[in-house]
């Protein structure tokens, strides 16, 4: 019992995260009458007048009312004299009675047959309700229902770059046609991916909503289950670990990849995701892919596991100018994993660890251990969002409460046999006197790594970034500060002002804050801003 109330306090503590559940539903208050008479009345050949006019006669408060008044507007859409305010009309009848259509069933309608694939796995955007500020989703588009279809995942293919929980996209509900048999209004409609429809000469973007596809994505989530346990018990954790697509994976669109920090899991990213897939514009620049890692082993060795996913995923998708551009963004450990995967780290962190050259060693070092010192940024070029990120330490790694958590960490053999085969294969001795205190246990675990004073937190310091960095330091106090006594007295509550900060970021911003700066309105304004203006420059 002590260990668990000791845990929740570290994890409260340096982590911030949240794991309540997202949306509701509306009540269905929609009431519709059967109508009795039916009849498909012939359009074709009718004046655009006489044809609004006919829609506006139909009792639209009736299950073949709908079905009537669905047909009529789409008549009306496809017309070539069609004005600004007729189209408005036009595309709110259509879509409004297209959403009572699918509610219609044999239980409340003897009239109307909805024929409709997939019927029952399908969410309505337009019924979704937030629980959480920030988590709205925005509709593209203007014509048909968007709604939201889940697949499994059977992890074939590239389906292991989906989250486990499914496949989430977005689709859209359009009146394919209308007609009388055995007495029955049969209603065909039709689920469409794409993003455009031609009725007649005119062209309509569908209705859809990347960002309740990742609503409904999270609302089922169970990845939130292995935060503390990645903490803990790596071994037992390493079945979730990967990078993971939200939304179709592309070979065109700039990747952002998005890394957790410690104690931690993807779905502190929900907010700027859901920010990022409500702006169009965005949207279709970037693609998003979180990382889910097991956060108690150090993180260079996780860097090294998540550069190769990363490399495997780009080699899997055949798309040569993917690896060019991309933006990386780290919360807390996770912005230390995001400077190494956009930093070429020659041999400083290799020549930190051994007293001798990588050449001297190179037949004797597995593959392992001279990835996790010797690697080259996965993008040729990266934009890197650090948020509150301890580039020297975090001093709750040092304290009592740091030092409890780090003894709660159990490292998996995976990564603790990769220094004894090491040891005993050149000896203790070709480990430098810095490095030894680390590794003569075969290995530090991530908590020891973050304390200030780290070797290899100060070699990957003085190491440049393969682009440019933004930094978002979060601050309980004060959010300005003019010199190095006023500098020093902010923090977050776990990373410092002075651990924060680096000389060489284009531009940083102070935001009110614990360590929890992910979900703070004007950090997540500052990354969009800042994406914004890249893409204006055609930087991106």
């Amino acid at each position: 019992m002590l260990k668990v109330l000791l845990t929740s306090f570290i994890a409260f503590t340096i982590c911030g995260c949240s794991s309540i559940r997202f949306f509701d539903l509306k009540a269905n208050t929609i009431k519709i009458k059967e109508q009795q008479n039916i009849e498909i009345i012939e359009l074709k050949s009718k004046s655009t007048v006489d044809i609004h006019n006919f829609c506006l006669s139909i009792n639209s408060a009736t299950d073949v009312g709908n079905a009537l008044l669905a047909h009529c507007a789409k008549e009306l859409l496809g017309r070539d004299d069609l004005s600004p305010a007729l189209k408005k009309y036009a595309l709110t009848e259509y879509n409004n009675t297209i959403q009572n259509l699918i509610k219609i069933n044999r239980s409340t309608s003897s009239k109307v047959q909805i024929n409709l694939a997939q019927r029952n796995q399908l969410l309505v955007v337009n019924e979704i309700i937030a629980k959480e500020k920030g988590l709205n989703p925005i509709t593209f588009g203007e014509l048909g229902v968007a709604v939201i279809l889940r697949q499994d995942n059977d992890q074939q293919g590239l389906n292991k770059y989906y989250p486990a929980e499914g496949i989430y996209s977005c689709k859209t509900i359009l009146l394919e046609n209308i007609t009388i048999e055995n007495n029955l209004l049969v209603v065909n409609l039709a689920l469409k991916k794409e993003r455009e429809l031609k009725i007649e000469k005119n062209r309509y973007e569908l209705k859809y909503s990347p960002s309740a596809a990742f609503l409904t994505l999270i609302e089922s989530a169970t990845i939130d289950d292995y935060s503390w346990l990645g903490f803990t018990e790596a071994t037992q954790a390493e079945k979730r670990r990967g990078v993971f697509s939200i939304g179709k994976l592309s070979e065109k669109k700039i990747p952002i990849v998005m890394i957790h920090g410690l104690n931690s899991d993807p779905l502190i990213w929900r907010t700027l995701t859901m920010a990022l897939l409500n702006d169009k514009q965005l949207y279709e620049k970037f693609q998003i892919w979180h990382v889910y890692y097991p956060s108690g082993p150090p993180p260079f060795f996780n860097a090294m596991r998540i550069r190769n996913e990363l490399n495997e995923l780009l080699h899997q998708l055949g798309a040569k100018d993917l690896s060019s551009k991309a933006v990386i963004i780290g919360h807390s450990m996770g912005g230390i994993i995001s400077r190494t995967l956009s930093t070429d780290s020659k041999d400083t962190l290799w020549n930190i660890t051994f007293t001798n050259s990588y050449n001297d060693l190179k037949s004797e070092t597995n593959k392992l251990v001279t990835d996790i010192f010797i690697f080259t940024p996965v993008f040729d070029e990266s934009t890197v969002f650090f948020l509150d990120t301890p580039h020297r330490g975090s001093k709750v790694a040092n304290s009592v409460i740091g030092s409890i958590g780090s003894a709660f960490v159990t490292l998996p053999d995976s990564f603790k046999n990769i220094f004894k085969h090491f040891i005993q294969t050149v000896g203790l001795e070709k480990i430098t006197n810095l490095m030894k205190p680390f590794l003569i246990e075969h290995g530090p675990n991530s908590v020891q790594v973050l304390r200030p004073g780290h070797p290899l937190m100060n070699g990957l310091l003085t190491l440049p970034i393969s682009g440019e960095s933004y930094s978002i330091i979060g601050s309980t106090t004060r959010l300005t500060c003019k010199n190095y006594v006023e500098c020093n007295s902010i923090s977050d509550g776990v990373v410092d002002y002075s651990s924060a900060y680096i000389e060489n970021s284009t531009d940083t911003i102070l935001v009110k804050s614990s360590h929890n700066s992910f979900k703070n309105p004007d950090a997540i304004s500052f990354i969009i801003d800042k994406l914004k203006r890249k893409m204006s420059l055609k930087e991106l």
